[in-house]
């Protein structure tokens, strides 16, 4: 009494509808996904009939684009249509993409940037005919430069572009113009995901990180850590004594001494523990008789080494000594979070 299944239902060995239930599987599967994306019907289709709508009245606002800039490099098009075809561009793309229309971003960077500097460059040849010689250039230095300031990315678009058109005539105008619209770009780009820096990049984190702590010293770590040292252990420490040494102590790792100071291992409160679930707070039971021999580091070594020895040994501390032979004595513990927080600092 008290214990079975909630409801009870006694089965036909000879139960023929497996087809039946199959389709009872496929009907949950199609209630869930209309669940779940019936929320949104109205974003996609909204982008779409508005993507469509302007498409209608300027047609070349849904091409790819590539066929007008090279119209508008033959010297085919008008002022007007190139800034209509930039215009319609822009809103045909921030409509789709934004309303989970499926869509490049690069392709459109570039046809816009390039309208927009084929309409520039005829504009002031209008305007200055002898200082403007040659409209077309406008388009190739305005493909580059929009692009750079969309995607926060100058110089791979220098080459990109000149490489798309087969020319590097107009590599210094494009670096000019890419490099001023890298400048006064706002803070946030086309690639949601794109990071500031190599340094906030996860795949070259460690990287960065062991060539950062390669200039520090372990000697410069224990001095801005050294009011948090846990402090030595004499051999001879009873397990109570011990206890009471390690309580509330934000380490796991403490250095054993002999009575001159010099280092001989390491007990950690791992050990402890075990020892005292085993055999209780025994009084004869000493530091001496519960200390590891761990991996040590010297204080001249580089922070990288140590993290390279941590991980190795798969410890989050080590022993710092100072001194050299029989004369080793202990200059602090340092921990893997303390390596971490220099490194923030450091970067």
């Amino acid at each position: 009494p008290g214990y079975g299944g909630i409801f009870t239902h006694s089965l036909r060995k000879d139960d023929h509808s497996l087809p039946l239930k199959a389709q009872k599987s496929l009907l949950c599967c199609v209630t869930k996904f209309a669940c779940a994306y019936m929320k949104y019907p109205v974003k996609p289709a909204i982008g779409g009939f508005l993507t469509g709508l302007i498409g209608y009245f300027i047609p070349a606002s849904l091409y790819t684009g590539y066929g007008i800039l090279q119209q508008a490099l033959n010297g085919e098009l008008l002022v007007g249509f190139l800034l209509a075809v930039a215009a319609a561009k822009i809103l045909t793309t921030a409509f789709s993409i934004a309303s989970g229309g499926s869509g490049g971003v690069f392709g459109p960077s570039v046809v816009i940037g390039g309208a927009i500097g084929g309409a520039t460059g005829l504009f002031l040849e209008k305007l200055w005919p002898s200082l403007v010689p040659n409209p077309e250039a406008y388009i190739i230095v305005g493909m580059a430069g929009f692009f750079s300031s969309a995607a926060s990315t100058p110089f791979s678009t220098i080459i990109m572009v000149s490489e798309m058109t087969g020319n590097y005539g107009l590599l210094l105008p494009a670096v000019w113009v890419s490099t001023l619209a890298f400048l006064l770009r706002g803070e946030r780009g086309i690639y949601e995901k794109q990071i500031a820096t190599r340094y906030d990049s996860p795949v070259h984190h460690g990287d960065f990180m062991l060539g950062v702590l390669a200039r520090l010293t372990v000697q410069e770590a224990l001095k801005r850590y050294k009011s948090s040292q846990p402090g030595s252990i004499n051999q001879d420490t009873p397990i109570p004594e011990l206890i009471r040494h390690i309580s509330g102590s934000p380490h796991c790792t403490f250095p054993v001494v002999d009575d001159k100071g010099r280092y001989l291992g390491v007990v950690t409160d791992i050990k402890i523990r075990n020892v005292i679930a085993a055999r209780g707070l025994a009084s004869d039971i000493k530091a001496s008789d519960l200390m590891e021999s761990r991996g040590t580091v010297y204080l001249w070594e580089s922070l990288s080494t140590v993290l390279t020895q941590m991980s190795a040994e798969g410890s989050d501390e080590v022993i710092v000594l100072s001194g050299n032979g029989a004369k080793k004595t202990v200059a602090g513990v340092l921990s893997r979070s303390d390596i971490l927080r220099i490194y923030d600092e450091a970067i």
